[in-house]
């Protein structure tokens, strides 16, 4: 290691203790029943300009368009961690979550054929759950979030990972996500206890099989070779299926597309392989079986795209859809750097390319 680099690391470790300090300050020690003010942070945006690094040119790959995006730090380390995201309606605001329970809000801002061209006006605060105090930092390992329609009323929807959590607030001004409720789960989801459990979250949109409800996946498969997942509908009945485990990737997140498929996010991350970056698509059809009952076998569905070391990724691990006012449906993706000085948090948006 180099001296710079040295110095690099030791700057981010500090960082991230600087951060963890500042959440252990303002999250716990009292059981959470509101938030804390927000806390301006000052984001460095540095564009990147093509999402291929060598050898293939243009912007699309796969079924996608690359759109733009950025690598984002901040000068004291509270930028990091980041596993989910939700971007508002018109694609302006982008509300983020960390796996050490900061939240983070920020305003994107668009050319005129509505690219992102810059993120700023950045602020932070806790992630909490009502009624409990955070000991530790998997008490608020907050690792799937989406924002919609669930049960009647929109919501903000948050996964935890070990022990794994899901719990819902009423849907914020400004995309914040308020104190959370626990809501109660099936046993064989209750029984996640460590890490690879539950990674995405996604709720269903209107005039779709599935809408008033949710689903959520775990990372990696628990015994078996399929990923579990669960439907929640909407009447609080839950529906489990499998998803088949591909090539060693393992699933980071989930968003619907308009229509009621569901996107699904993996990552390949660590040695021998390096790293990787899927994108597949189930069909609403085959999440309508599960929810009636009469699926046959693991779901597995058809590969968008597929990334590795020749493209700009990370660790990605947040996904999120939506459809921008052109009726174009754009998906937003971001990384987990795991607070290391080796990588990098990335915000990437395209276009899907139908």
């Amino acid at each position: 290691m180099t001296a710079p680099a040295a110095a690099a690391g030791l700057r981010r470790r500090r960082h991230g203790a600087l951060a963890l300090a500042w959440l252990l300050i303002t999250a716990t020690g009292v059981a959470a029943e509101t938030l804390p003010a927000a806390q301006p942070v000052a984001i460095e945006a540095r564009p990147i300009s093509s999402f291929n690094i060598v050898g293939i040119g243009g912007t699309r790959l796969g079924a996608l368009d690359f759109a733009g995006g950025f690598e984002l730090t901040d000068a004291d380390g509270r930028i990091g961690g980041l596993s989910s995201l939700v971007i508002d309606r018109d694609g302006a605001r982008l509300v983020a979550l960390s796996d050490d329970g900061i939240q983070l809000s920020a305003t994107i801002t668009r050319d005129a054929a509505g690219d992102p061209v810059g993120i700023g006006d950045g602020a932070v605060r806790p992630v909490a759950i009502a009624g409990r105090v955070a000991k530790r930092k998997s008490d608020l390992d907050a690792e799937g979030f989406d924002v919609g329609v669930v049960g009647g009323e929109r919501r903000a929807v948050v996964a935890f990972e070990g022990p794994a959590r899901i719990g819902w607030a009423p849907a914020a001004p400004g995309g914040w996500v308020g104190p959370l409720q626990l809501i109660d789960l099936p046993d064989d989801i209750g029984a996640f206890r460590v890490n690879k459990g539950l990674e995405a979250l996604a709720i269903a949109p209107p005039g779709t099989a599935l809408a008033g409800g949710f689903v959520t996946i775990a990372e990696a498969p628990r015994r078996g070779v399929n990923t579990p997942g669960w439907i929640r509908l909407a009447d609080g009945r839950w529906r489990a299926f499998g998803l088949v485990h591909r090539d060693g990737f393992d699933i980071t997140d989930a968003a619907f597309l308009p229509g009621g498929d569901l996107l699904v996010l993996e990552r390949l991350y660590g040695l021998p392989r390096g790293i990787g970056m899927r994108i597949r698509r189930l069909s609403s059809a085959d999440l309508a079986a599960v929810a009636a009952g009469t699926a046959r076998g693991a779901l597995d569905g058809e590969t968008l795209v597929e990334a590795g070391l020749a493209q700009q990724i990370d660790n990605m691990e947040g996904m999120t859809v939506w459809t921008d006012p052109a009726g174009r449906v754009r998906i937003g993706l971001v990384s987990d750097d795991n607070r290391s000085f080796l990588q990098r948090t990335l915000y990437l948006e395209f276009r899907l390319g139908e």
